[in-house]
């Protein structure tokens, strides 16, 4: 697929009312995924180098418990409708 089709869909099928928010330029996911990347696999190992690893452990657990109240209330909801 070529660049000029690319570009053509991307043109007609973008919505008119959209068209001047930031996201819908095509640097910018571009940008966004060249930052995510960089940041992965150059900046934070460089920065966790020297330090040691979080303990995550009481936060995920609290996490979890709220995950899973709410399934129980999604379930709950649906099942009864």
């Amino acid at each position: 697929m070529s660049v000029c089709v690319i570009k053509h869909i991307y043109l007609t099928f973008l919505d008119p009312r959209v068209n001047d928010w930031i996201l819908t330029k095509p640097w910018t996911p571009v940008s966004i995924m060249l930052l995510y990347l960089y940041l992965i696999k150059i900046g934070l190992p460089s920065w966790m180098k020297n330090r040691s690893a979080y303990d995550l452990k009481k936060i995920i657990q609290a996490y979890n418990l709220i995950l899973l109240v709410f399934n129980i209330g999604v379930v709950y909801r649906v099942s009864h409708a």
